[in-house]
């Protein structure tokens, strides 16, 4: 898997980055925003952690 992101330029480094982003997000939306299930994320949400961040 990792072979196929370096090949496109995508470090280990960065691989990381984005997992904990993502994760900082996803706690964000449960523990703010009550929000569990992926169709309920809306543009305004997505917006207000930006802010947020």
């Amino acid at each position: 898997m990792f072979v196929d992101y370096a090949k496109k330029g995508i470090t280990e480094k960065i691989l990381k980055n984005k997992k904990q982003e993502n994760k900082q997000l996803k706690n964000y939306l449960n523990d703010k925003r009550a929000i569990t299930e992926l169709e309920s994320i809306t543009t305004h949400y997505l917006k207000a952690y930006v802010r947020v961040k």
